[in-house]
Parts: structure tokens; sequence; C-alpha cells
């Protein structure tokens, strides 16, 4: 399968648009001409999971946190940060992320969390971010509209709400005059052309407007072709977090040794022991300052990754109870669940699930 249409499948299960703004997801290297028969689902790009994927043969690397994050200015192996990068890249190995796009969409990260924690009658709760869209027009001669519709379809521009390819057309006829400065596409200098062209309209995300405009301008016959932007409202948002409840109420002592059982972790905990736990807030990963979200939902405590000290002790403070799962026992589970998903969904593929051993690859002792 071709890398391009497998970005089709993963942006369906994690919708980009669910992505916070400060967000990097998506393809971070390789082609997507590429052709995939084996790939690698984990949660970090570390450099065992790049090992592995080297020795099993994987021509792409899925992650969940971002391959890249901030502007790389040096790709060598001296620099750890860059490593894995590099050893993907010299490697010919692709990487996608799915960060908060896949903790917000169903079956994510944090529905994943619910359900190896046995929570039922799960509802969404916490932040979101809706995504700013733009209708993107531009004008071709006849004749020449397939090009640039299939330069935007291979992609994956064209996506919006479920359908693919989505383009809007209309016939109409361009006037102009070439001056002595012009290379008119068609026309001669010093005389008026009319021309029978096609309008072409896109409805995409913003952070999408300035790449789709590159690459019409690279497929476009005209010398200086139109561009005409407008703002187009937004996409629904969806919450990142989930609320639900256990099958039987226990103290806060006894739901931690729940959780550490469940998650194979040793979570750290504040509030009262005693405390009766029913109804559960979590956020996979790190989250601590959403514990205030979660007491306007009436839960009895919040889970997530990672609770800064000061955030602990205000929730305390407040008479509530905070728990840190860890980073890895949160949102790997999110990860296996994809790797069952992508199983179903593309099966020609081989899929593997990176779990690295405890003290490796992210995963703590």
């Amino acid at each position: 399968m071709k890398l391009a249409d497998l970005v089709r499948v993963l942006d369906d299960i994690a919708p980009p648009h669910f992505a916070f703004g400060f967000d990097h997801i998506g393809l971070q290297c390789g082609s997507l001409e590429s052709d995939i028969k084996t790939a690698a689902v984990t949660l970090d790009h570390s450099l065992f999971a790049v090992q592995f994927c080297q020795n099993q043969g994987c021509d792409l690397l899925v992650v969940h946190h971002p391959l890249i994050w901030d502007p790389i200015t040096e790709l060598t192996p001296e620099n750890p940060t860059v490593l894995p990068a590099y050893e993907l890249a010299k490697s010919g190995i692709a990487c996608f992320a799915t960060h908060t796009n896949w903790d917000c969409a169903q079956g994510g990260v944090n529905d994943a969390l619910c359900s190896q924690l046995g929570l039922i009658n799960c509802i969404p709760f916490g932040p979101s971010q809706p995504e700013l869209l733009t209708l993107l027009q531009t004008y071709v001669p006849n004749g020449h509209e397939e090009t640039l519709i299939n330069k935007l379809k291979s992609q994956g521009f064209s996506t919006h709400c479920g359908y693919q390819d989505c383009v809007y057309q209309s016939a109409g006829l361009g006037r102009y005059l070439p001056t002595s400065e012009a290379k008119p596409f068609l026309g001669e200098v010093g005389q008026y052309a009319s021309t029978p062209e096609v309008k072409l309209e896109w409805l995409m995300p913003n952070r999408l407007v300035s790449r789709a405009k590159a690459m019409l301008q690279e497929a476009h016959p005209y010398e200086v072709p139109l561009f005409i932007e407008a703002q187009a409202g937004s996409r629904p948002a969806a919450h990142i977090g989930r609320v639900g409840h256990l099958t039987a109420p226990m103290t806060l002592k006894d739901f931690k040794t729940h959780v550490d059982n469940k998650l194979d972790t040793s979570a750290l905990v504040w509030g009262d022991p005693a405390r009766l736990i029913s109804k559960v807030a979590l956020i996979g990963g790190s989250s601590g300052s959403d514990w205030r979200s979660a007491i306007e939902e009436g839960v009895d405590i919040f889970v997530t990754g990672e609770i800064p000290q000061n955030e602990a002790v205000d929730a305390v403070s407040a008479g509530f109870s905070v728990m840190a799962a860890g980073h890895y026992a949160t949102e790997q589970p999110g990860m296996a669940a994809m790797k069952n998903l992508l199983d179903h969904r593309v099966p020609e593929i081989s899929w593997k699930l990176i779990e690295p051993p405890p003290g490796f690859g992210g995963r703590p002792l």
C-alpha cells in the first residue's frame, strides 16, 4: 500500500482537525509515494523503537509523540535529540505522528485508558479546540483542472468531515491583456485574450493553506495564478478527556491498587485514602492542571500521567483527589488500541506493537 493511501486511513482514525493548535502531527519523515508492507506502532520515537523497526524491516513507524517538535538545526548522529530522526531518514523508514488528535478521537488514548481501567458510561470532557477553516479558490484553463485536483487529492488535502476528494468547480470566462512583461500561457502579448476557465474551490484547515498553495503553484499552468482565501468558519471540537464510572465504589487506597494492577505502574496519589471513588475523570499524558475542570464534572478523582507538585498541593487544598499514574502507563494502551484497529482496517500491512522493556524506550522501571 502506498503511504498516501494509508495516511487517509490514519486521518480517518485520528482526524487531524481534532489536534490542538500547538501540536505537530502527521507525516514527519518519509515520502507519501513509498510502499508500506510492514509497520510498527508505539508511544515514543525512541532509539529503541527505531532499532526495532530497522531489525524488523519496517517501512513505517506510527508514534503518539511527534518525532519533530522544535525546528531542527542539524541532523547528526552526535545529537541525541535528533538521533532517532537521523536513523529513520538513513534507513528510509517513514514516521507518522498521531498526538492530541488521537487523544481526542473515538477509540483513542483516553477511551482506551477508560477501557483498561474498567470504567463504564464514559463521556467526553475537558479541553477542546475547534479548527478554523479556509475556502481556497483558484482559476485554471479548461482541460487543466484535473491536474490541480489530483495534486491536492494525492496529499489528502481535500478531505472534509468523512468525505474524501472534496472540490467544487464552476465554469467561467477569464479575460486579460498580456503586457510586454508577461509570458502568457495562453494568448499573445499586446492582444486581449478570452479564455474558458474553471474555478476550483477547496475547504481546508487554515494550517494546510500555505502548503496547498505551494503545491498548486507548482502544478498550475499559469505564470502567475490567482489564489483567493476566505475564512469559512470552523470544524466542531472534540474534547480530549473522558468521565466514567467504576462498576462499584472503592476507597482511594484501593483505587490506587486497582490502577497499579491494570496499568502495570506505581501511581502517585494525593487525597484522603479513605475517600470513596466512584466517578472518575481522566486525561492520559501530562494534564496536571486540568483537575480544575474535572471538579466541575462532579467526579471523585482526576487521573492523568503527570502532575506538578504545586498542582497536587492545590488540588488537595480544594478537598479533591488527584492521581499521576505515569505518562507511559496512561498512553501506551491507546497505541495498543491503534495497532488493533489498524490490523482490522489495513490487514494487507503487517502491524507490530512496540512495547519496550522497563527502563528503555521511554518506559520507566
